[in-house]
């Protein structure tokens, strides 16, 4: 279960990385989530070092990668 679960969560990004890539338009982005996205899912990366959890770490270490794309997506591609 906790596979299927690491799974589905680092991939549930991918499509509104896509989207946002291919469409420019980030304009229904929440910054307020992606901000507290990225957080989180620093926070889980720091405690799954802390705590020598592989899974967790790997997990949450590509969440991160994936919310900071989205940030700079949102950053790059917001409206004037």
């Amino acid at each position: 279960m906790a596979c299927i679960g690491s799974f589905t969560a680092v991939i549930s990004l991918l499509p509104q990385i896509i989207q946002s890539y291919k469409t420019k338009s980030v304009d229904d982005v929440s910054m307020l989530m992606l901000l507290n996205l990225t957080v989180a899912s620093v926070s889980w990366t720091l405690y799954g070092a802390l705590t020598a959890d592989k899974p967790l770490l790997v997990t949450n270490l590509l969440l991160t990668v994936g919310s900071l794309i989205l940030v700079v997506l949102k950053r790059k591609y917001r409206s004037t």
